[in-house]
């Protein structure tokens, strides 16, 4: 074994790898592959192709005939995807969305299940989950079928990287700390909105909002994207406690009071960047690589600064009970019933979890987007400081996944160079600092074909109904003492139902 190969072994310490001899340039006429993924929609702005997929082709001797899909509409065009009765080769989607769950989408043939391929042309994968139990639940049904090829994150510090920040230069010179609690909060806002050029002083993607329950937690709410939790050995679905009432009349005040951006349930990330950039917006929830990486990059005023938060609680002290957590293992890819060549395909997939493959995902292309320093790989200058101003997200997102989700292994090194700003450093610390998150995650379970298929049923109507309530009640177009009609409307839907459906099948995971 080389010099570099020992040294990058103990880079991705706790991943057991397995060398394919994939890496090796493929000489025969390649096979082509459809691949449905929202990966170009990130690239697409500043740039048509993708260097990360070039490698991966000819390493692996494939042509991938990547689908372009909006990842703010993948549920509908999925819905469409199916309706077509035409299935590309490889999908990326989580398919606990479906009717009836991952074993219903077997069963209706739009998946294969994947145990016989996975034995004989994914030994990366198989060795993984046989290292690591905990993740071998997470990519089978009930019944025991392998139907996806996962997102691992090897680390729990991979596992939380959103959460509250503002300006800190804005908070020295009007002599203001760092807000801890609600109320702190408010009194900076204030603050900020009477700084000339000020539209907002606070505006955030929704989808990052959803995913952090930074301000929910503050009274106990969780946001919609991971509703349920588990406390004192019961499941509880949070949009339709009383917590969530409280949180909702904070928005509808902060909105009246015109400290929240008025298209806060549309902003998108390039128009969030833009206004915190340019100094029209002051505080926002986001995440440490894209978010305050790109604004300290991007920002218009050489004095400009950027701080992290920890999650507000309503005392400033106590810890919340909910933030940012991604799971550790979670469904990614799967292989259709329509493949021309599942094998091909589930070795493809397979490659994100053996050595070389985990190198591309996380680092890229040797003496392109990194180099070996002292047997490490780091990134290059280009990636760094590319001579074109492009920030170190656009330019990682052409040359590695380890930014976003993907069917490979997720490195603790990536991170520690993305982040590598003080700024970074910091705002990881500050937002694991006051969560008890952990301590109220829902337990591993799997629902039958039968649950999902109901679940989903009650379920999907539910969330987009919340979705479209809770608008209404922060922008004052449903009065907030109306939120008691509102839970029991969620149960007339069968929202009892959907827990008791979770609740029996945690209680079947545990061996109650």
């Amino acid at each position: 074994m080389r010099h570099w190969e020992k040294a990058f072994m103990l880079v991705i310490a706790g991943c057991l790898t397995l060398q394919t001899g994939c890496s090796r340039e493929v000489q025969e006429e390649p096979v082509t592959l459809t691949y449905w993924s929202d990966i170009r929609t990130r690239v697409s702005a500043y740039r048509a192709d993708i260097p990360l997929y070039t490698e991966l082709e000819k390493r692996l001797g494939v042509h991938l005939d990547i689908i372009d899909i909006d990842a703010a509409e993948t549920s509908q065009q999925f819905s469409i995807m199916l309706s077509s009765g035409s299935y590309p080769d490889i999908i990326e989607y989580n398919l606990s969305g479906y009717p009836g769950g991952a074993r219903k989408a077997i069963t209706d043939e739009v998946i294969l299940p994947l145990n016989d391929l996975m034995a004989e042309h994914a030994p990366n994968l198989s060795a993984q989950l046989a290292a690591h139990p905990a993740w071998e639940r997470e990519v089978r049904t009930e019944d025991g079928l392998y139907y996806t090829f996962p997102m691992i994150r090897n680390n729990p510090k991979l596992c939380t990287y959103i959460g509250p920040a503002l300006r800190k230069d804005w908070l020295e010179k009007l002599q203001l700390e760092v807000p801890k609690s609600i109320a702190e909060w408010e009194n900076v806002l204030l603050k900020f909105k009477e700084i000339p050029g000020v539209e907002y002083p606070f505006a955030y993607e929704e989808s990052v909002m959803k995913a952090s329950s930074a301000f929910m937690s503050a009274y106990g709410a969780k946001g919609v994207q991971e509703a349920f939790y588990y406390e004192d050995g019961k499941v509880h679905f949070s949009p339709a406690e009383a917590s969530c009432r409280q949180f909702w009349t904070l928005w509808n005040r902060w909105y009246s009071m015109g400290l929240l951006a008025p298209d806060f349930a549309t902003s998108s990330h390039e128009v969030i960047t833009e206004k915190i950039s340019t100094g029209k917006v002051g505080a926002t929830i986001c995440r440490a690589g894209g978010g305050i990486g790109t604004y300290l990059q991007k920002a218009k005023e050489k004095s400009f600064d950027f701080v992290a938060a920890p999650y507000p609680t309503l005392d400033g002290q106590s810890h919340v009970k909910f933030s940012h957590n991604m799971p550790e293992c979670a469904p990614f890819a799967s292989v259709s019933t329509h493949c021309r060549n599942p094998e091909k395909a589930v070795e493809v997939l397979d490659y994100g979890y053996g050595e070389d493959g985990i190198l591309l995902y996380n680092f890229g292309i040797e003496n392109e987007s990194f180099v070996f320093e002292n047997g490490k790989p780091i990134y290059t200058d280009m990636v760094r400081q590319n001579p074109e101003g492009k920030s170190m997200s656009e330019i990682l997102n052409l040359y590695v996944r380890s930014t976003h989700s993907g069917p490979f292994i997720q490195n603790i090194g990536y991170m520690e160079q993305y982040m590598y700003r003080p700024q970074q450093q910091e705002a990881l610390e500050v937002w694991t600092s006051n969560t008890d998150g952990t301590k109220y995650k829902m337990p591993q379970y799997t629902l039958t074909s039968e649950e999902q298929s109901r679940y989903n049923e009650i379920m999907i109507p539910v969330f987009e109904y919340i979705r479209t309530q809770e608008l209404q009640f922060v922008l004052g177009k449903r009065p907030l003492s109306e939120f008691q009609e509102y839970v029991t409307e969620l149960y007339s839907m069968g929202l009892g139902d959907a827990v008791k459906i979770v609740e029996q099948a945690v209680r079947r995971a545990e061996g109650m």
